[in-house]
């Protein structure tokens, strides 16, 4: 009986450490670039902040009309404002600003500022 109790605490603490380390990844979305720029350069960051976070293309370009899965990896469920700079190939800086990205698995860019979340 000890043994077969043993056994369920070991399941019970392999189950709840799962979601820890899926979050320690990172979250994932398909970013939709339908904005008439093409971009090298990505980031996700706290709405407002002044730092700018990790380059989410990895080093690849995401041209207008296309879309790329990325993992998004300094997401954090405990802030709810989020902006997406962008550095398109020309130097061009575009911003998308104050996103609830919580539950948003797509994101589409459009000019203007302005994006889709589903």
């Amino acid at each position: 009986m000890k043994v077969y109790c043993l056994i369920i605490m070991l399941i019970a603490l392999i189950l709840t450490g799962f979601p820890a380390a899926g979050s320690a990844a990172g979250q994932e979305f398909t970013i939709v670039n339908n904005s008439s720029s093409d971009f090298y350069d990505l980031a996700i960051t706290p709405a407002n902040s002044a730092e700018r976070g990790p380059n989410v293309l990895n080093g690849d370009d995401l041209q207008s009309g296309q879309s790329l899965r990325v993992v998004f990896p300094n997401y954090n469920s405990g802030i709810t404002q989020w902006d997406i700079l962008g550095i398109s190939c020309c130097g061009e800086k575009l911003k998308w600003q104050q996103l609830n990205l919580n539950s948003a698995r797509m994101i589409t860019l459009r000019d203007g500022g302005i994006a889709e979340l589903n």
